[in-house]
């Protein structure tokens, strides 16, 4: 990849917003209990397990291809971005209680251009 920074970086840039917009997905739809760290997994619940390693593996899709990015960007002399979750955080701070997983949808739309389909 020596001397392809800027060609590869948008289709990373692409990957990084869907493995976003698939992160956002999961915090909208795996129920909230399943996402606590602090809470323990009972073993036996096979549905929780799932629930929750889809969770994790969501994120850690996200922050690897986002970092991967950032590396990008580095090597081609660009700032790095912002994380994507910083953005969306803030703009929740502006949504009425209880909007925050609309707030997730509507980043979502905006990602895939308009397509929400997936979130229904």
């Amino acid at each position: 990849m020596t001397g392809q920074p800027k060609k590869k970086l948008k289709e990373v840039e692409e990957l990084a917003d869907n493995c976003f917009t698939v992160s956002l997905n999961a915090c909208c739809v795996i129920p909230k209990h399943y996402m606590d760290r602090t809470r323990r997994p009972d073993p036996r619940d096979q549905i929780g397990r799932k629930y929750r390693a889809a969770f994790e593996w969501a994120m850690m899709l996200y922050i690897v291809t986002e970092q991967l990015e950032n590396l990008l960007r580095a090597k081609a002399g660009l700032e790095p971005r912002r994380p994507r979750f910083d953005e969306a955080f803030e703009r929740s701070q502006t949504a009425e209680p209880g909007e925050l997983e609309q707030q997730m949808k509507r980043e979502s739309e905006r990602l895939r251009g308009g397509d929400a389909s997936f979130l229904d």
